[in-house]
Parts: C-alpha cells; structure tokens; sequence
C-alpha cells in the first residue's frame, strides 16, 4: 500500500478558492523571485515543423544534478513521513494540530546539506487572520523549527540509516 500523500489530502479538503489565496499569500511573502513550480508547457512554443521548441531562457533544473534531485525528492518524501508521524504524539511543528507544510528541498551540490521550504498549514484558514498575525505565526514557528528541528533530523536520520543524510535548515517559504 502506498504511503498516504497527506499534502494532496489536505489540498483536497482546502478546495481550490483556498488554494488559490494561499499561493498569493506565499508568492507575496516570498523572497525569491522564480516561482516554485513551473507549467511543463509555459515555456514550449510549437515550431513549424510539429515538434515543441524550448522557448525558456532557462533549463527545467539549471545546475541540478541527479543526485541532487533524487536526495531532494528522498528527503522530502521521508520528512513528510516523520513530522506527520511525529504530529501525531507531539504538538511541537503543528498549529491547531495540523503540522506545517513542506513545500520543496533544495539540496547543496556536495548533498551535505537541505534547505527545506516550509509553510504554515493549507488547513488553517489564513484569509482570515490579519498579515501580522500571520508574520507572528511564521516567526515563532521559525524560531522552533530553528530550536528543536534536530528532533525531525533525528527521525529523518533513523529512516535514512543507509547512509548519512544532509543536514537540514528549515526556510519559510
């Protein structure tokens, strides 16, 4: 049985209306300027002769090697593993005992270290809370991620035995 996929799940129960205002509200609070997801097809024009022409400046994962996107993809995968696991038992990465989101993992070149992009929950309503309000979850929720986040590297290291996996910073997305 194939693990539950418990982002999908809550992007379900969100409905699209919320989805949409959580993706403004984090492209806006965002201090990146490249989006996190990119439409296979926005940057593919068809070329005369049929075939789709890549009409981007930029390569799908521009200096991103393989290693990299499969520890990223294996990380990621284990981690929401461990903090749904972990939300469970303990009310540490939760608000209003749904745990925050993880939105991606970037991975350093040596695969010595992950920056994980996290939000808070798709669950909570943020429509309605003010932006400072908002400001203030995201800070305290930094400040314990920044304090106990070696719990999460702890389980993430217990699952990930094989080998030794990177050393995680966790980066509001």
């Amino acid at each position: 049985c194939p693990p539950k996929n418990y982002k999908l799940e809550a992007i379900k129960s969100s409905g699209l209306t919320q989805l949409q205002a959580i993706t403004r509200d984090i492209l806006s609070r965002s201090s990146t300027q490249q989006p996190l997801f990119e439409n296979d097809h926005d940057h593919l024009a068809n070329h005369p002769n049929g075939h789709n022409v890549n009409i981007s400046n930029n390569p799908p994962n521009p200096n991103k090697s393989i290693p990299q996107l499969q520890e990223a993809t294996r990380l990621e995968h284990t981690l929401q593993t461990a903090l749904h696991e972990y939300s469970l038992k303990h009310p540490t990465f939760t608000i209003r005992r749904h745990p925050i989101e993880i939105l991606g993992v970037h991975i350093s070149p040596d695969l010595r270290h992950a920056r994980i992009f996290w939000c808070l929950p798709h669950a909570l309503d943020l429509s309605a809370l003010s932006e400072s309000t908002v400001r203030i979850l995201m800070e305290r929720m930094q400040e314990v991620l920044d304090e106990k986040g070696k719990v999460l590297q702890g389980l993430v290291h217990g699952k990930l035995r094989g080998y030794y996996p990177p050393r995680l910073k966790f980066v509001a997305a």
